[in-house]
């Protein structure tokens, strides 16, 4: 394992961060791997990806915001070919926020919580598979102007409006 700029780094693993701050600074390289290394909170949106061909795997860990229904867990906003997996995202207005993207794979996560648990627009291919998306105050999942997405094999249930909604799609 090497150390660069004292974020770990491994060939096998990419990148791992362990805080809403250190993340950022290693999803602006396209082609990274970050890998959460464990739970982390905040009261604002918490990742912002930053550039095309990136991968974040939450390792299975928490991003959790503090209930007041403000900020995003997890934000790409025009960054392609992204790819979003193991993450447990709640207590946000967004668990997920994808706005002018294309190709998005979200696998086995859980997002809960958030006024919408992922919240989709103006993106193409959007994948959403294997992931829990319950207990949000308005729509579990969020499509907008999203063509060509596909929501298979999760479990959507008890958001209060409905488990999904298609606008414009």
């Amino acid at each position: 394992t090497d150390v660069i700029d004292s974020y770990p780094y491994t060939a096998e693993n990419g990148w791992a961060c362990d805080s809403c701050s250190a993340c950022p600074s290693q999803l602006n390289a396209p082609g990274t791997t970050v890998t959460l290394s464990q739970s982390i909170n905040s009261t604002e949106t918490c990742i912002n990806i930053q550039a095309n061909n990136v991968t974040f795997d939450c390792a299975g860990f928490n991003i959790t915001g503090n209930g007041s229904g403000s900020g995003f867990g997890i934000n790409n906003n025009g960054f392609n070919n992204t790819r979003i997996k193991n993450c447990n995202v709640l207590n946000y207005s967004r668990g997920i926020s994808l706005s002018g993207i294309q190709h998005t794979l979200i696998e086995n996560g859980s997002f809960s919580s958030s006024t919408y648990g992922i919240f989709v627009s103006a993106s193409n291919y959007t994948n959403i598979t294997e992931s829990m998306i319950k207990n949000n105050r308005q729509e579990g999942i969020y499509l907008a102007n999203a063509s060509t997405s596909t929501i298979w094999h999760n479990n959507v249930y008890s958001n209060n409006l409905s488990g999904a909604g298609f606008y414009n799609i």
